[in-house]
């Protein structure tokens, strides 16, 4: 990884990875891709910011749930890709 950071979350596979928030610290929202050779940053690409979250997906099509630290949230946010536009927030009621 390009930042080296704590408590972030990830998805994809061995050649085709995401990892994205953690502390580094302080909290960050960046999400780095990995093509199975090197890494590729993308700064603020999370809306919020956070640690000890969870992740599910693929390189290309990723969720970011939950975690916090400090304060716990309950976002949920979609990856589709850097250059994408804005990553979306997902509101659950």
């Amino acid at each position: 990884m390009n930042t080296a950071r704590n408590n972030l979350a990830g998805s994809g596979i061995q050649t085709a990875a995401l990892g994205f928030g953690g502390a580094v610290p302080p909290l960050t929202g960046a999400t780095e891709e990995y093509d199975g050779i090197s890494w590729t940053s993308s700064p603020a690409s999370m809306a919020t910011a956070r640690s000890a979250l969870g992740g599910a997906g693929t390189q290309a099509s990723a969720l970011a749930f939950g975690g916090g630290i400090p304060t716990q949230t309950t976002a949920t946010e979609e990856w589709t890709g850097a250059g994408a536009g804005v990553t979306k927030t997902i509101t659950v009621s």
